[in-house]
């Protein structure tokens, strides 16, 4: 071998693996500039996750410490392979139990299987959605919305800690039950109660079967309709 293939193959192996930082992505397509030793290269892709039927995407960003693959050593045909914490950039978690993800605007996703807990933050004035098909669910700073048309709660009990406003018809198959509460306020009904098959009673006093007793006679009959 010659000292003229000698060097070839060692600028070959010299650009197979190189360490630069991301600064520009360029607008509109699948790939960043990155300054290598302070050159910049040509715009070159990055490696994805997935890139067919399933695919994903996830840019770089100016700044981001990477790792560039030429193969062959052929710079015309690098890619950004993965990225390198730095001081500027450091590792967001220490913790070998914990996968976390951290994001400029101050959100976080993750989970800790140690404790078998999963975070997802979302910073003030941010969303987050899930969508089958025509329902959602949108849970806001302060509200969340369900957009489908049946919710079906199995269990035997539910806790609301604050006021319910329901729109229209309420069912219930079991009774129901419930007090004035600790304000001491009424129980307050706007509009017509029917009752079918039963009685309303009143501290044992039943709206239908009650009588009067007419002066010192006997007592009148029942409430008629």
């Amino acid at each position: 071998m010659s000292a003229q293939d000698i060097g070839e193959l060692q600028r070959q192996i010299s650009q197979l693996l190189r360490i630069g930082t991301v600064v520009q992505v360029v607008a509109g397509t699948d790939t960043a500039i990155v300054e290598i030793g302070g050159v910049q290269s040509d715009p070159m892709q990055w490696a994805v996750q997935r890139a067919g039927p399933d695919a994903s995407w996830w840019a770089p960003e100016p700044g981001e410490q990477v790792v560039i693959f030429a193969p062959y050593g052929d710079p015309a045909q690098a890619i950004i392979l993965f990225s390198l914490y730095q001081d500027l950039y450091a590792a967001p978690s220490t913790n070998p139990n914990v996968r976390r993800t951290t994001y400029k605007d101050g959100a976080v996703e993750q989970y800790d299987r140690s404790a078998h807990a999963y975070l997802l933050s979302i910073p003030s004035g941010g969303s987050f959605t899930v969508q089958v098909g025509g329902s959602s669910m949108v849970l806001t700073d302060g509200k969340l919305t369900l957009n489908v048309s049946q919710l079906e709660h199995v269990g035997d009990a539910a806790t609301f800690d604050g006021t319910a406003t329901i729109k229209k018809l309420l069912s219930w198959l079991s009774g129901v039950a419930g007090n004035a509460g600790g304000s001491g306020g009424n129980n307050a009904i706007v509009g017509g109660v029917n009752v079918t098959g039963g009685d309303v009673v009143v501290d044992g006093i039943g709206t239908k079967s009650h009588h009067h007793n007419e002066h010192d006679g006997p007592p009148t009959s029942a409430a008629q309709a």
